[in-house]
């Protein structure tokens, strides 16, 4: 399954983006602008309906007004950088740390996929522009 975000502005052309990394980057902070973060579960997701009782974590249309594209599109440069910076210290650790950090039931933090946070960026150049979207 993908998102495709439509913008209000169609010069800005539709955004595609995979089920994991949308996800994912409304867990990491994108999504608290619109109301969203992640649950208490793996997987589960705390929001605030639209006035149509649509989820910005389902394909059914919720509608992101333009003020909040532009204060997603902030909050995700402040997370690829935290990405960058966490990235840049975990390769200073010891292979055997970075093997152990990775196994399940691991407590600590390892970094995002450098596609997904490449994604985000774009995804903040694409939000600053849309005008708005709506999550397809």
């Amino acid at each position: 399954m993908s998102f495709e975000l439509r913008p209000k502005k169609k010069e800005a052309g539709t955004c595609h983006i995979s089920n994991g990394t949308w996800l994912w980057m409304l867990e990491a902070g994108v999504g608290l602008p619109i109301g969203c973060a992640g649950g208490i579960v793996p997987g589960t997701y705390l929001y605030q309906p639209d006035t149509n009782g649509v989820s910005p974590t389902a394909n059914d249309g919720f509608i992101v007004q333009a003020k909040d594209a532009k204060l997603m599109a902030q909050v995700g440069r402040m997370v690829v950088v935290v990405q960058q910076d966490m990235e840049a210290a975990f390769a200073l650790r010891s292979e055997t740390f970075r093997v152990k950090a990775t196994l399940p039931g691991s407590i600590y933090r390892v970094p995002a996929r450098k596609e997904d946070v490449a994604l985000l960026q774009a995804f903040c150049d694409w939000a600053e522009r849309s005008g708005g979207f709506t999550v397809c």
